[in-house]
């Protein structure tokens, strides 16, 4: 037998679960603080937070990189189809960008606060 008592705390409990789920559930989306940039055998971290521009060496020439406003992205390469070209901008802990004709890779770095669970 239901009384108002069992249905004032069904009803509280529903109403807790659907007012904490948007605030312990949202998606957590970490920013980048560093980026990895490799070209051949070298390796080199960027600070995000220093904007400019810096060129590396690949295999077929000279890949030119752009950091401003904490993002980075790949803004000239010699490759012949520009994909890590229109990969845009990148910001967030493990993005990356590619030109493998050239061998360079952009790998972006930080904290992602997850541990094993979540892989």
């Amino acid at each position: 037998m239901t009384t108002r008592a069992d249905i004032l705390v069904l009803l509280f409990s529903f109403f807790l679960v659907v007012s904490l789920y948007p605030l312990l559930w949202q998606p957590h989306e970490a920013f980048a603080d560093t980026a990895e940039l490799s070209a051949r055998s070298s390796k080199r971290l960027l600070a995000l937070d220093q904007d400019g521009v810096y060129r590396i060496e690949g295999f077929l020439g000279e890949t030119i990189v752009e950091v401003s406003e904490k993002k980075i992205r790949v803004l000239a390469s010699p490759c012949s189809n520009k994909q890590c070209i229109r990969s845009g901008w990148l910001q967030k802990v493990g993005e990356f960008s590619a030109c493998l004709p050239n061998g360079v890779s952009l790998f972006l770095l930080g904290d992602d606060r997850y541990d094993s669970i979540n892989f």
